[in-house]
């Protein structure tokens, strides 16, 4: 099982299906798979909303939750990992992501279940898969909602489309908005809900292109920004892809549309976040390069918790244990090209310059 949308809401699948996809008759089997798959799981939804759901609306979000943004594959997985050791911060660990309809009353089952279904590591990397571990609260409000470009994933051909709406949220209807942020809502109350009312540590790449509207919900929040070689960000991307999307769709998108769509989309991102990130308190957002993270990450992140105003010292010793963990933890290497170089000079040339990288990640 590699699809995050396993166990998905049947009325997500209907919504999506009603907007009339593309699909290829050699996937038919794997949206009846996933009709039945939320159809059986649907009385947990009925019992959850029934005994838990009163308690979880009346649950207060804290408003100072710590917001971690940055182009997928550029860190943002090591540093949410860190943050989240703090003891004072809950999260959405990946338990919650894959049944946030259901944690609370089948979580112990699913505990136990999954680890038999999902794979020991991640598909695009060596990062173990951990069920407590932190996890994108996209994943979570996608299993809520069909208000989330993780739905790139099923109908890549509308990746654009998706993007455009779900994380730049230009396209965003004022009713489908209300929907977005209810659904992320009740992703967050949950979260809240299961770590006794803690401020949460959230962290998902899309929130990079719609910073000013979480600004607007939470106006104390704090942005953590980290950024990297974009010549390596956009070979781990496509690799990144290339293995999670073909489990999971509903049409084949070929690898030159695939390319167009990741550059497009890492540019326009980052043009938005330089565009909004002004209109954040300066002290309550900083940015780093994950180079610096790898190579000094003590002293990184006490300058982060410094900067927003946080004491480090009650969670320095987990750092400590989880970097030793670790060890020598070794990323991805891929072969650069002259006609990738050539892609991301064209499209993100802007990025190189303005983050001091030269060609393979020495920053000048």
């Amino acid at each position: 099982m590699t699809s995050p949308l396993i166990f998905n809401r049947l009325a997500n699948w209907i919504r999506l299906l009603q907007q009339s996809p593309t699909i290829e008759k050699r996937y038919w089997p794997r949206v009846a798979q996933s009709l039945a798959l939320a159809s059986m799981t649907e009385p947990l939804r009925v019992w959850e909303r029934r005994r838990y759901g009163p308690r979880i609306a009346a649950t207060d979000l804290h408003p100072e939750p710590i917001i971690i943004v940055g182009q997928a594959r550029s860190g943002t997985t090591h540093l949410h990992n860190l943050l989240s050791l703090d003891p004072r911060y809950g999260y959405i660990s990946t338990l919650q992501a894959l049944i946030p309809t259901f944690i609370n009353t089948a979580g112990p089952v699913f505990e136990r279940l999954l680890p038999r279904l999902l794979p020991a590591t991640r598909p695009m990397d060596n990062v173990a898969v951990r069920l407590d571990a932190p996890q994108e609260d996209e994943v979570a409000l996608a299993n809520v909602s069909v208000h989330s470009v993780i739905y790139q994933l099923v109908v890549p051909r509308w990746g654009q489309r998706l993007f455009r709406k779900y994380t730049l949220m230009d396209d965003i209807t004022p009713q489908e908005f209300d929907e977005w942020r209810d659904a992320w809502f009740y992703v967050l109350k949950t979260a809240t809900f299961l770590h006794s009312g803690k401020p949460l540590v959230l962290k998902t790449p899309p929130h990079t292109g719609r910073a000013l509207h979480l600004l607007r919900l939470f106006p104390k929040a704090r942005f953590v920004h980290i950024y990297r070689n974009p010549h390596r960000v956009f070979r781990s991307m496509r690799h990144m892809f290339q293995k999670i999307m073909p489990p999971a769709w509903w049409h084949c998108l070929d690898d030159n549309d695939l390319e167009r769509q990741i550059l497009e989309s890492y540019a326009q991102v980052m043009q938005r976040w330089y565009r909004d990130m002004p209109q954040i308190d300066p002290a309550r957002v900083i940015e780093m390069s994950y180079e610096r993270l790898v190579a000094e990450p003590i002293e990184t992140l006490k300058a982060i918790y410094q900067h927003l105003g946080l004491d480090p010292a009650p969670v320095l010793p987990r750092w400590e244990a989880y970097l030793q963990q670790l060890g020598a933890y070794k990323t991805n290497q891929f072969t650069p090209n002259e006609r990738d170089r050539l892609l991301v000079e064209r499209h993100l040339g802007f990025l190189l310059d303005r983050w001091g990288y030269r060609e393979e990640g020495v920053q000048r």
